[in-house]
Formats: structure tokens, C-alpha cells, sequence
């Protein structure tokens, strides 16, 4: 299928040294793509991570996919050779979009959440 994304919501990508880059956060992309929606938190071998966005995973293959962000991690990435639809959903947060005067600190955001999200 040729998507064509929306990608408005800025975020670090790059498990390490991450970069800016803009992903399409809409349920209907995400859940097409990943099987979650953006704010999700998953379970995966241990690991929880937060369901980012779409974005392609090279521009000029134009290759969409979901990207998650790994407690502990830099920035958001894939899971390769995952079936991303079999991670288990544990609960929401809210991903704070990234700006140049606050950097990203997901546990920190984790934390917040469970006082907010259900």
C-alpha cells in the first residue's frame, strides 16, 4: 500500500545518537502498520516500550514502519524481525513531543502518566 504520511509530531529517533525526525501519529497509520496506537506501552522480552509514530525507515526507499521507544534507550526505533501485533499492550502514557528547550526523558514521562493515563 502507498501511505501517504502525515508526519507532524517531532520526536528523537536513533536508539543511540538520536536525530530529529517527525512521525504521523494517527491511530488508523499506526494500527495498520504496528498494531498499536501512538502512547501505547508494550511488553517485549522484558523491555517495555512506548508506541511513537510512523515514519519511513529510509527515505529513499520510502519504507514505512512503527517505532517504539525502549525504556532506557536514546530514541525511538523498531523492532526488526518482530511481529510488532503480538507485543502485549500493559498500558498508555503521553509522549511529550520533543523541542529544543526539553530533551526526552521517557521514564520520567512513564512516571507522570500513571498518575494521569489509566
Amino acid at each position: 500500500r502507498n501511505w501517504h504520511l502525515r508526519r507532524t509530531f517531532a520526536y528523537a529517533c536513533g536508539v543511540k545518537g538520536p536525530h530529529l525526525e517527525y512521525f504521523d501519529i494517527r491511530e488508523e497509520v499506526c494500527e495498520a502498520l504496528g498494531g498499536h496506537k501512538h502512547g501505547q506501552r508494550v511488553q517485549t522480552s522484558g523491555k517495555q516500550a512506548v508506541t511513537i509514530g510512523v515514519a519511513p525507515l529510509d527515505e529513499e526507499l520510502d519504507r514505512p514502519k512503527l517505532f517504539y521507544h525502549v525504556d532506557g534507550s536514546a530514541g525511538a526505533g523498531i523492532f526488526d524481525g518482530l511481529d510488532t501485533r503480538k507485543l502485549k499492550v500493559v498500558g498508555r502514557q503521553k509522549v511529550r513531543e520533543l523541542t529544543k528547550e526539553r530533551p526526552i526523558d521517557n521514564l520520567e514521562l512513564y512516571s507522570l502518566s500513571k498518575e494521569v493515563s489509566p
